[in-house]
């Protein structure tokens, strides 16, 4: 690791000692390093080499070697996830010689906002970009960002990086450090980072009476208990990490329970216990907000519900343990991720013995359905099961469907309007988005078959979220590449500066796109795990 300060002492290596090295080998390869290094080395270390390079100017190098140090930085692209784990800052580097470079630097905010990894790649940031594009999962965003921005970010976390203990250290990081801040330097300056806030006692008593207050939070209503749990998940989640009251990922759910409640609540066990049951029932309605507030589509909250869930069936055990509580008593029985070593077809059977008489008609002719396939389904004989037989496998076929109008005959008339405006949005993505008239049929067909969903209910209430549904659907596919992002930014106070030791052990990066790869459980889909009417997780 490179010493900054003149005279320190390391047990690796030190400016000091790198200057007074080749400064004592005059030779035409000594000076190509100084070349190399001049640029990176901070005061006093940059004077005493470029004044070594003055006197060595009658050595004959090759001119890429004399202009390293004309480099420009074209653009600065940011990568990341609307859960803001963490993302990836790219800079594109391009030489006086054409040659161009990508420096990923990628942001851990759940580690106090920090770099934690550092790679570069040759060629320009466009490569990288079009892999994003082509392969981040939903949910993911990519946007171009301001120069200015992009500085203070990578300064920030840099800074806040060498305050941080132990050092978060990868083979690339902190050895790239200097490269990285000589590039950061070649942006401007001058922009400023939001601050962070605390969350104010009406806000958060506002935020726990709107949750007690709705479905979610039913269960927990009456129990003294709940408020206080619900407190602590707020401090954690507006003073920590990424400070969104909101945002709850795998890691964040990992270093709530792992980590900040044991490490900082401080109450009987029997109230530390309560902690997982009230968690499971305030994340839905946590990440419920999340999607009104920043438009993101009910499919990602969805994805994002199961796998926060997902994340706490697995802890919740783990934790009870380290509260001193029994283990034992959070049952595993409610984890839908989780058959109890039944297969999806005896889940099925257990399902219908238990639940037969109570289910929907169609649902109960569904299960019933699947079991009638038996334990071991041919790959025919499922498919023909989910197209809903040997007649509607029959209709299959490879001819485009012909551009259709809504049917009004099956639209309930106080949602017509709506349908219309609507039809007139999905009209203009599929135009914006290239979508041939087949693609507009299809949307037109399920418009019109929620449509006789919606009117079974109160149509209008029922409308509003399907509708819903599919404009955020449509003007998020189509506004993707132009909008913007908000920045968690540098915050600062009570954010969890230092590591946590299952963090620590656990977490490791995720380098090419979206933030860390965290050790849970892997995510099973939920065709194969659970059989049909099985309850879906909340959320």
């Amino acid at each position: 690791m490179l010493s900054e300060e003149p005279g320190e002492r390391s047990v690796e290596v030190s400016w000091q000692m790198l200057v007074e090295m080749f400064s004592g080998v005059d030779m035409p390869e000594t000076t190509a390093l100084l070349h190399a290094l001049a640029p990176l080395a901070p005061e006093p270390w940059a004077a005493q080499l470029r004044l070594q390079l003055e006197l060595r100017r009658h050595h004959r190098l090759p001119d890429w070697v004399r202009g390293l140090e004309d480099v420009e930085v074209t653009e600065v692209w940011e990568q990341g996830d609307v859960m803001r784990d963490g993302e990836n800052v790219l800079l594109g580097v391009r030489w006086s010689t054409g040659q161009e470079l990508t420096a990923v630097t990628y942001i851990d905010h759940n580690m106090g906002t920090v770099v934690k990894d550092f790679f570069t790649a040759l060629g320009p940031p466009s490569e990288i970009v079009e892999i994003f594009e082509r392969e981040a999962p939903q949910g993911g965003f990519q946007r171009r960002m301001d120069p200015a921005e992009g500085r203070a970010r990578i300064e920030s976390a840099t800074e806040r990086w060498s305050r941080t203990w132990p050092p978060l250290v990868s083979e690339e990081w902190p050895i790239a450090r200097p490269l990285l801040l000589w590039l950061a330097s070649f942006l401007p300056e001058g922009a400023a980072l939001p601050k962070w806030e605390e969350l104010s006692e009406k806000e958060q008593d506002r935020l726990i009476d709107a949750f007690l207050s709705s479905p979610d939070g039913a269960a927990v209503r009456d129990d003294p208990d709940a408020r206080h749990l619900i407190e602590t998940f707020l401090w954690f989640g507006t003073g920590y990490g990424v400070a969104d009251p909101f945002r709850w990922s795998p890691v964040r759910v990992e270093l709530l329970l792992m980590d900040f409640i044991p490490r900082k609540l401080h109450g009987p066990t029997a109230v530390l216990a309560k902690a997982p049951d009230v968690l499971e029932r305030f994340i839905p309605w946590a990440l419920i907000q999340l999607g009104h507030r920043d438009d993101v589509h009910f499919s990602v909250i969805d994805a994002r519900t199961e796998e926060a869930l997902e994340a706490l069936y697995h802890w919740a055990p783990l934790y009870l343990e380290q509260v001193g509580a029994d283990p034992s008593a959070w049952d595993e029985d409610d984890n839908p991720f989780d058959l109890g070593g039944k297969t999806p077809y005896e889940m099925a059977q257990s399902i219908l013995a238990a639940m037969g008489d109570q289910l929907d008609p169609s649902a109960r002719e569904h299960l019933e359905g699947f079991i009638a396939l038996g334990p071991d389904p041919s790959e025919r004989d499922y498919l023909l099961y989910e197209l809903g037989g040997e007649e509607a496998a029959a209709r299959v076929h490879d001819e485009p469907w012909p551009l259709e109008a809504i049917d009004r005959a099956v639209v309930p008339d106080d949602l017509f309007d709506r349908v219309e405006e609507i039809d007139r949005g999905l009209v203009a993505a599929c135009e914006g988005l290239g979508f041939d008239d087949e693609h507009l049929t299809i949307a037109r067909r399920v418009l019109t078959l929620r449509g006789r969903t919606g009117s079974e209910g109160p149509a209008t209430a029922r409308g509003d979220r399907w509708l819903g549904r599919w404009t955020a659907g449509g003007r998020r596919r189509s506004e993707r590449s132009d909008r913007p992002a908000r920045l968690p930014g540098d915050q600062e106070g009570d954010r969890g500066s230092g590591r946590s030791e299952v963090h620590r052990e656990q977490g490791r990066h995720h380098r090419t796109c979206c933030g860390p790869d965290h050790e849970v459980p892997p995510r099973r889909p939920a065709r194969r795990t659970q059989p049909p009417g099985a309850a879906a997780p909340a959320g």
